[in-house]
């Protein structure tokens, strides 16, 4: 009996390291406001400014990313999600309608975003150790194309 218990036990824990991940102290919740001086933003992505806010749902993270567009105008981008490596939907992007997301270590993400099932971009998001600043790391399908894209947000 006791092995059984053992068992169950590492199966519930493994099954919860994924909710454990996103808890109130994820340095990633909060107000990032994107440094265009700091980041390389391929022309052909049209944003020129971008605020990014992050908060905990009771089953997961939420996300909402206001964007400023060059062509004028603004865009919202929003989902919820899980570290947990399971495609979640995406609204308002052009560029993407679904993305999966894995938590590296405390901080730090690898994500994947897809257009209509196809591969359409990767992602890497480190929250620095001081946690006032977040670089993104990106690959995205632009126009046909794969470009790399680097956002510097600073903490509101």
């Amino acid at each position: 009996m006791r092995g059984f218990k053992s068992i169950i036990g590492t199966v519930v824990a493994v099954l919860a390291l994924p909710l454990m991940a996103q808890t109130a102290d994820d340095p990633a919740i909060g107000t990032w406001k994107l440094d265009p001086s700091k980041s390389a933003l391929p022309a052909a992505l049209g944003i020129k400014g971008m605020t990014r806010v992050y908060t905990l749902g009771s089953d997961g993270m939420d996300m909402v990313e206001m964007q400023e567009l060059t062509a004028g105008g603004t865009n919202t981008v929003k989902y919820h999600f899980r570290y947990d490596g399971k495609d979640y939907p995406v609204i308002g992007s052009k560029l993407y309608d679904s993305l999966s997301v894995r938590e590296m270590h405390k901080g730090a993400t690898k994500s994947t975003v897809k257009l209509k099932g196809a591969p359409a971009g990767s992602n890497m998001r480190e929250v620095s150790k001081d946690g006032k600043t977040m670089i993104m790391s990106s690959t995205m399908k632009i126009d046909g194309k794969d470009m790399p894209v680097k956002y510097h947000f600073t903490k509101q």
